[in-house]
C-alpha cells in the first residue's frame, strides 16, 4: 500500500473530523487528575495512590499516540511501544495492590501490541541507520544511484510493516484491550495490599529495582565477551528501565526522593 498518497490523506481528514483523537474516550482523565490531586494532599497516602498513578499516566500516552500512528507521524510507534512496556511494567511492580487476575491478561494483551509494533519501528530505524551509514560514506565508494535505490527498498519495507501496525490498530482485539484499559483506570481492581501505608512499601520496591540491576550487572560481568553476556547486558538494561518506571510511579507519594532514584536510570 502507498501510505503516502490518498490512504494518508483519508486518514489525515478521518483525523481531523472526529475519527482520530476526537473519538478517544477521556471519560477517565478527569476523574485520575482529580484523585492525583486528592493524593498529594493525604499525609500517610496508600499504596494504591502510586499505582493509581501509573497505568493512566501511560494509557493516556497509549491514547496520544493512535492517531499520530495512523498519520504515520515519526516516532509515534516507538513511544506507544514504551508506553505498553511501562504499563506493563507497572502492573508487574503492583502486583500486590492490583488484582493480578485483571492485570496479568492485560499484561500479555499489551505485549502483543508491543510485538505488531515492533515490525514497523524496526524497519523505521533501520531505514534510517542504513542511509545515514550510506551518507557517511568515502563519496567515491558510492557507485550508481545507491541511495536512491536503498531508499526506495527501505521505504517499501516500511510501508508494508506500517500496515501491519494499522491492521493491528484496526483489529477487534485492540479494541478489546483498550477497553478493559478504560476500566481499569476508571475503576482500578485494588486488593487489600492497597490499602497499605506507601512510603515504607514504596522505599522497598525502589530498593527491590536496586537489587535487581546489581543482581544483573554482576551476572553480565561475569561472562565472558560473546552471544550470552550481550544477553545479560540487555537484561541490565531492561532490569534498570523497570527500576526507572517504580521510581517515577512513585513520584506521588515520595515526591524529589523517587525523582532522583529515576533520574539514576537514564532512559
Amino acid at each position: 500500500l502507498d501510505q503516502g498518497g490518498h490512504d494518508q490523506e483519508q486518514r489525515r481528514q478521518q483525523y481531523e473530523h472526529g475519527c482520530g483523537r476526537d473519538r478517544i474516550k477521556a471519560s477517565f482523565h478527569q476523574p485520575v487528575a482529580q484523585r492525583a490531586r486528592a493524593a498529594e494532599q493525604l499525609e500517610h497516602p496508600q499504596m494504591a495512590v502510586a499505582a493509581d498513578a501509573a497505568a493512566p499516566h501511560q494509557f493516556g500516552q497509549l491514547d496520544r499516540q493512535d492517531p499520530l500512528i495512523r498519520l504515520d507521524v515519526p516516532d509515534s510507534i516507538h513511544k506507544m511501544r514504551v508506553a505498553c512496556r511501562r504499563m506493563r511494567s507497572a502492573f508487574a511492580i503492583y502486583r500486590d495492590v492490583l488484582d493480578p487476575s485483571v492485570t496479568e491478561p492485560l499484561r500479555a494483551e499489551l505485549k502483543w501490541l508491543g510485538v505488531e509494533l515492533g515490525h514497523a519501528r524496526d524497519a523505521e530505524v533501520a531505514r534510517e541507520h542504513l542511509l545515514d551509514a550510506v551518507g557517511e560514506l568515502d563519496p567515491r565508494l558510492v557507485v550508481g544511484p545507491v541511495r536512491r535505490d536503498l531508499r526506495v527498498a527501505l521505504d517499501r519495507r516500511y510501508r508494508a510493516a506500517h500496515s501491519y501496525a494499522l491492521a493491528a490498530l484496526d483489529s477487534d482485539r485492540y479494541l478489546a484491550l483498550r477497553n478493559d484499559l478504560e476500566d481499569l483506570c476508571a475503576d482500578p481492581p485494588v486488593t487489600g495490599r492497597g490499602l497499605a501505608p506507601a512510603e515504607d512499601a514504596l522505599r522497598e520496591v525502589l530498593r527491590r529495582g536496586r537489587r535487581r540491576v546489581r543482581r544483573a550487572g554482576e551476572r553480565a560481568a561475569a561472562l565472558p565477551s560473546g552471544h550470552q553476556r550481550d544477553a545479560a547486558i540487555h537484561e541490565v538494561r531492561k532490569a534498570a528501565k523497570r527500576a526507572r518506571y517504580a521510581a517515577e510511579s512513585a513520584t506521588a507519594v515520595l515526591g524529589r526522593r523517587a525523582t532522583s532514584a529515576a533520574d539514576r536510570w537514564p532512559e
